[in-house]
């Protein structure tokens, strides 16, 4: 395995606001927070810290006799969602230099995803919706929609857990058949989708939960 060490740098990006929880510690003279949440999104990282991480996956692991930043920016635990990949880290110190390691796993939601599907039709329409991911179906319902339903009181579809790409098809009876198919992306920051459906169109809309893509209130480095 090909290790890589790299010169400490000063100075890093801050991350957007959000509601995780954070810790408040003291390096050297200044303060930063460790961010505590489920996942933290690698675009979101300080500079220094996303530099360490491009070097431990590109070369195995990466080594430092400086300062680690990834470990005084994300708290033990929480994993790295990069892409549609998603890691969690490991930290050995041998008292000569620092070494930063990445393993791969395969995290999943607390409770399935959800379809939310409205009428904009002025009669209940019958649907059938089929959820696909790698061409094996993981949900295949049908119902009812009432356009008088909205809100709380819309039909759902819960389908998956687990992150990754999947094809949602719609079928809808009414003297003719209309399919469509589109994509959709689950991740951490993925809240829920809406289905508008009529005779002749769906519309789907992703709703994403903004919080989860922007860790730490205040920012990670040299804020109180």
């Amino acid at each position: 395995m090909r290790r890589r060490t790299l010169l400490a740098a000063t100075g890093a990006g801050l991350g957007g606001a959000g509601f995780w929880s954070v810790s408040k510690r003291s390096l050297e003279e200044n303060y930063y927070v460790t961010c505590e949440a489920a996942y933290v999104p690698y675009d979101r990282l300080p500079d220094d810290a996303a530099a360490e991480v491009d070097a431990a996956l590109e070369d195995g692991a990466y080594d430092t006799r400086g300062k680690l930043y990834y470990e005084r920016a994300v708290a033990d635990g929480v994993v790295l969602w990069k892409g549609e990949d998603y890691y969690v880290h490991r930290i050995d110190d041998d008292g000569d230099a620092t070494t930063l390691s990445f393993e791969a796993v395969s995290p999943s939601r607390p409770s399935p995803a959800e379809l939310r599907l409205s009428n904009a039709e002025a009669d209940p329409l019958s649907v059938r919706v089929t959820v696909e991911r790698d061409g094996e179906t993981v949900t295949d319902e049908e119902l009812t929609v009432d356009p008088a339903a909205e809100g709380d009181d819309l039909p759902t579809v819960a389908f998956a857990e687990a992150f990754g790409e999947y094809d949602v098809t719609v079928d809808v009876e009414d003297g003719e058949k209309l399919y469509t198919r589109v994509g959709l992306s689950v991740d951490p920051a993925f809240a829920d989708a809406l289905l508008v459906v009529s005779r002749d169109d769906v519309d789907i809309e992703r709703n994403v939960d903004e919080a989860a893509r922007s860790p730490c209130s205040g920012g990670w480095w040299g804020e109180e």
